[in-house]
């Protein structure tokens, strides 16, 4: 110690363990949102690819003819549920920011 009491002491210990905590907090929610960001392309990239099956579909052009207008809009329709939730909790985290 250096002049300091050993409350004082006991204090900056509890104040650097509080510090380590935080970091490694945040380093976990970096993470959790590096993987919200992978989502996000990984729902991009399917768009992307119902978009081509939907054109190829209409063009009459490669892809998969079994692909019917039912299954293209059930495909359309199942992801639609996810796109909300995942929108919906990106949004509220910049709410947060926005405090």
């Amino acid at each position: 110690m250096t002049g300091e009491s050993q409350q004082e002491h006991r204090e900056h210990e509890a104040d650097a363990e509080e510090h380590f905590r935080w970091s490694a907090e945040h380093m976990y929610a970096l993470a959790v949102l590096r993987r919200v960001e992978a989502r996000i392309y990984q729902h991009e990239s399917a768009i992307q690819k119902h978009r081509l099956a939907v054109m190829q579909h209409e063009q009459g052009t490669g892809g998969d003819m079994g692909d019917t207008h039912d299954a293209l809009q059930q495909r359309h329709d199942d992801s639609a549920d996810s796109h909300r939730r995942l929108l919906d909790a990106v949004l509220a985290l910049e709410r947060l920011l926005d405090d």
